[in-house]
């Protein structure tokens, strides 16, 4: 594998919601030290996430690997999804007002819609869940991620990226992807439309914010049992073809768990686990250049429709 030039495109495939479940921190350590995954992002809120971290460093003292390849970490920002970081007090609004948990994947986006978020709040939490992170792996995350893509939201995108350029996060995911016209009209898919273009704006909030986003974005297409060798394959074949570029490619794997929501209990998360750590694409791995986060990475100039000459088959499920 050649890493030296400078301008042969850098394919990162992350593993997001590391420390949900222990099920789930179990898959994503499998996933980077047996499989393709290079990165992964953490929970500072999931109920897993110290012990996730203690298996995480424990692998890291047995890498081989120069830092430029060392896989990256960076901190899964939720505001979606279980208790806060925070005082319950010090952020009512992302709250529910009995449960005094955030307010779901929907909830969450129709309170921000509706402007009964206090961006404040949003700025508080976040400041907790980096300070979390510092405290616990020692240093700044390499990157910066959004649970259900929460942190594009109009506003929150604002508040996001001016609290990660003070704590010096080089990059952020800008979850864009082209939807194909015609697909099913449901809740999901609307979704993720709706995500998509709320990343098409926020890419410019990152940007001027000098926050650096990818060129390219897979995940929500290709979620689940959508996650094949072959969809990998198109993707890693069609960036290796190209120079300059940092592609990213959004992964969920793990053991199905015992806890938490359908989706971290689908079989769907084994089925991702045992394509990422399929030999055939851990040798196309190997001769691309698949690799972690790095703050060295240059910014790309434009954000690409992710799908742009690529054919993948999948629906659009994965959030």
């Amino acid at each position: 594998m050649d890493h030296q030039s400078a301008t042969l495109t850098r394919i990162v495939i992350n593993a997001d919601d590391m420390g949900y479940a222990p099920e789930r921190d179990r898959g994503i350590l499998d996933a980077v030290g047996n499989g393709i995954c290079s990165s992964a992002s953490i929970l500072a809120n999931g109920l897993s996430a110290e012990g996730a971290l203690r298996g995480w460093k424990e692998m890291e003292r047995e890498w081989k690997k120069p830092r430029s390849l060392t896989p990256s970490l960076g901190i899964h920002i939720n505001f979606t999804e279980g208790s806060p970081i925070s005082e319950p007090k010090e952020i009512p609004s992302l709250l529910d007002s009995k449960s005094h948990e955030f307010l779901g994947k929907f909830g969450f986006g129709e309170a921000v819609r509706t402007k009964k978020v206090d961006l404040k709040h949003v700025e508080i939490e976040l400041e907790a869940q980096l300070k979390w992170f510092q405290k616990h792996v020692g240093r700044a995350p390499s990157h910066a991620d959004g649970h259900n893509h929460a942190h594009v939201y109009p506003g929150v995108a604002q508040i996001v990226a001016k609290v990660c350029a003070k704590w010096d996060i080089h990059w952020i995911r800008c979850p864009y992807e082209d939807f194909p016209v015609g697909t099913s009209d449901n809740k999901q898919n609307n979704f993720c439309r709706n995500i998509a273009l709320h990343a098409q704006n926020a890419s410019k909030v990152f940007r001027n914010n000098k926050l650096r986003v990818v060129s390219h974005f897979y995940g929500m297409q290709i979620s689940g049992k959508d996650l094949t060798v072959s969809n990998i394959q198109k993707i890693i074949a069609k960036a290796s073809r190209t120079e300059g570029q940092v592609v990213e490619i959004m992964t969920h794997p793990g053991y199905p768990s015992k806890t938490g929501d359908e989706f971290s209990r689908s079989g769907d998360r084994l089925h991702e686990l045992k394509v990422l750590t399929n030999e055939s694409l851990v040798a196309a791995a190997r001769k691309a250049n698949v690799g972690p986060f790095i703050s060295k990475l240059q910014p790309c100039p434009n954000l690409v429709n992710s799908l742009d000459n690529i054919e993948v088959q999948g629906r659009i499920i994965g959030a």
